[in-house]
């Protein structure tokens, strides 16, 4: 039995005459309640007391002088089960007899359930009342909507692959905090067309938390994009988190294991403390939520501690979850006295609140705190019980420069190996993250305006043209180092350590494929393009080059960039069953329905002798695009081309994804 329904039972075995529980989960508690009647051998009856017709009580609201001559002759030990209570509280009158009747209830030990999501009692009976509060699904609850959904699955022919432990801890995790309707259309959804559980599920399960966040002005909700891997270096940051992520789990809870409170990053400006915030989330399998300090002084309704209070309440609902303060170094200024200066009142409260909150919070809510200095931080805030670790981001090392660039190449679809990234991570020592970022894009863009390939002197002209904040902000940057020397563990190894290797690598060049030489047409060929990673850039130029390609020519041209051939298709998404194309791989239909529906291909209908089709065996062909869907599968010979087919423009450019022999996925 949960705690919430052995104290149900206790207050009405005690003879509590009127329990109010507040909820949204109607028919969860009903159903709840119920149960528990059949246990306990309660006589249960529904809807207000009445003397006569009780059955119809329950489906709409009758004369209140009823009410307490129905209490009077009920039996003793009556359980009345009464949902939204406001529906039957219509005038004066209705309101005192309710009171008679609570009290009468109170005499003959008989007890009022009321079930609201808002309850607003009368302040005659708020005395009589005591007010609990139905708490959200455990981790019981969870697993067994997880079973009812396997066993919905194979009711439709939909089997699911047997979930491994780890795999039932991420997706227990993600659903934590959500009602049991939430949970139930949260897990059907993420699992729409998959038969495993991956971290596109487990991102699109935490999404479903939004709508808890976004009441809240002083909160704001950050959809979990960046995974581990997005972050280059803190290697000692990233193998915490990974420990920390398992003493989060559901198993780890159920056995007792302390759940970590939060960390606490400090680091040079640039260097990774937000993207690692965001990555934390990700690792942690909890939804991401942000809040700004500063919005709670200037918040439209309530003063800032009661803002505070509200804040901290809605992360309690929404845990499991992540709290993040960005800067706040910056949300709390004030909160401590320095020198020549006074303590802000209205701060030293807020911060008074939120530390008492962190150590007495007994939801699992991981707090995230990033800064840039820490002058004006009151040492309260940094001793240890507050945060389980603080971490120095420090600016990144030689590996680390070198993976960065690697990333934001690869993220703007270029492909690192054909850039000497050696010299240039060697020609980067003392820059940041955020400036390694910015001399890519500032190269790319600079390429893109010259109308040619992205070249290594583009890299090295954008490197020449940006001073570092090493440099800009020298005694900054050393101060900070300074202080977290001894005081704070380095998100990446030993410093000496990692210089050391620096020097080696630094002295020894890695083999890489030379750049290709520069073309000197106004524009870069398709093959340019496709071996820099750009290869819808590259398919759209190939269809131009050619005037029109079909799909098996196409995939057989870019077969050597990546692998374009397998057992999926695309068909038509109106009307279904009409497959245009064959013999696909994966990747390469995802890059064909992207550039669809950016408007960037398009199909036009040819007859099925053209030079350019290859028709797939067993499939009944088309002409044309019919007018309604098909029982059986059909083909439609199709070309590429950059221009709609305007007898059939609609038709023609909506597409989905098929593996060929089951349904589109």
């Amino acid at each position: 039995m949960s705690n919430f329904s052995a104290d149900l039972v206790g207050r009405i075995r005690a003879g509590y005459p009127l329990v109010v529980i507040k909820t949204h989960e109607e028919e969860r508690c009903l159903s709840i309640i119920r149960q528990l009647s059949e246990e306990e051998s309660w006589e249960l009856r529904e809807g207000m007391p009445a003397e006569h017709q009780p059955d119809l009580a329950a489906t709409r609201p009758i004369d209140s002088a009823q009410w307490v001559a129905g209490a009077e002759v009920a039996a003793e030990g009556l359980v009345w089960l009464i949902c939204r209570l406001g529906r039957f509280l219509d005038s004066p009158q209705a309101i005192r007899d309710f009171r008679e009747t609570v009290t009468t209830a109170l005499r003959r030990r008989q007890t009022l359930i009321v079930i609201d999501p808002e309850p607003d009692l009368p302040v005659d009976v708020e005395k009589l009342a005591i007010s609990m509060a139905l708490p959200l699904p455990d981790l019981a609850d969870l697993r067994q909507i997880l079973q009812e959904y396997k066993e919905e699955s194979l009711a439709m022919h939909h089997q699911v692959e047997p979930w491994s432990h780890e795999e039932e801890d991420s997706l227990l995790k993600a659903l934590a905090g959500l009602t049991w309707h939430e949970a139930r259309m949260a897990i059907r959804r993420a699992m729409l067309d998959r038969k495993t559980v991956d971290d596109e599920v487990v991102r699109l399960l935490i999404s479903e938390k939004k709508s808890l966040a976004s009441g809240s002005e002083f909160l704001t909700f950050y959809d979990l994009q960046e995974g581990i891997n997005d972050v280059g270096g803190l290697d000692q940051l990233k193998e915490w988190l990974t420990q920390r992520s398992k003493a989060l789990s559901p198993s780890a809870r159920e056995q007792g294991i302390p759940a970590p409170k939060g960390v606490f990053l400090l680091g040079v400006q640039g260097c990774g403390k937000s993207l690692s915030a965001r990555v934390t989330a990700r690792v942690l399998g909890f939804p991401l939520v942000r809040l700004d300090v500063t919005h709670l002084l200037a918040g439209q309704r309530g003063g800032p501690e009661e803002n505070l209070r509200k804040v901290l309440q809605t992360m309690e609902n929404l845990a499991p979850a992540v709290l993040w303060l960005d800067e706040i170094e910056k949300g709390f200024a004030g909160a401590e006295q320095s020198s020549g200066g006074a303590t802000d009142s209205t701060m030293a409260r807020l911060l008074g609140t939120f530390l008492t909150w962190i150590s007495e919070v007994e939801q699992p809510v991981f707090l995230v705190a990033t800064a840039n200095s820490v002058e004006s931080l009151p040492p309260e805030l940094l001793r240890r019980g507050r945060f389980d670790e603080l971490f120095f981001i420090d600016l990144p090392n030689f590996d680390e420069r070198l993976k960065i660039l690697q990333i934001h190449l690869e993220k703007r679809g270029w492909q690192p190996s054909l850039y000497d990234l050696d010299l240039l991570a060697r020609q980067t020592d003392g820059y940041s993250g955020a400036e390694l970022e910015q001399i890519v894009s500032s190269a790319i863009v600079e390429s893109f305006s010259h109308g040619r390939i992205l070249e290594m002197e583009d890299l090295e002209k954008a490197r020449r043209s940006l001073i570092p904040l090493s440099i800009t902000a020298e005694d900054q940057v050393f101060a900070i180092r300074q202080w977290a020397e001894g005081r704070c563990r380095k998100a990446t190894s030993d410093h000496r350590v990692v210089r050391m290797l620096d020097d080696e690598q630094q002295a020894e060049l890695r083999t890489i494929s030379a750049t290709p030489a520069v073309t000197t047409d106004a524009e870069a060929t398709w093959q340019q393009l496709a071996a820099h990673g750009q290869l819808k850039a590259a398919i759209v130029e190939y269809v131009r080059r050619t005037g029109e390609a079909g799909f098996a020519s196409l995939a057989e041209s870019f077969d050597q960039f990546q692998p374009t051939k397998g057992d999926y298709g695309l068909r038509l998404k109106h009307p279904a069953g009409v497959l245009v194309a064959a013999g696909l791989s994966r990747e390469f239909a995802n890059l064909l329905i992207e550039l669809f529906s950016s408007r960037r291909l398009y199909l036009r209908v040819v007859p099925p002798a053209h030079e350019l089709v290859q028709v797939p065996l067993k499939l009944a062909l088309v002409d044309a695009v019919p007018s309604e869907a098909q029982t059986k599968p059909v083909f439609l010979p199709c070309t590429l081309r950059l221009s709609p087919d305007v007898r059939n423009a609609r038709s023609l450019q909506e597409l989905k994804i098929v593996r060929l022999g089951t349904q589109a996925e």
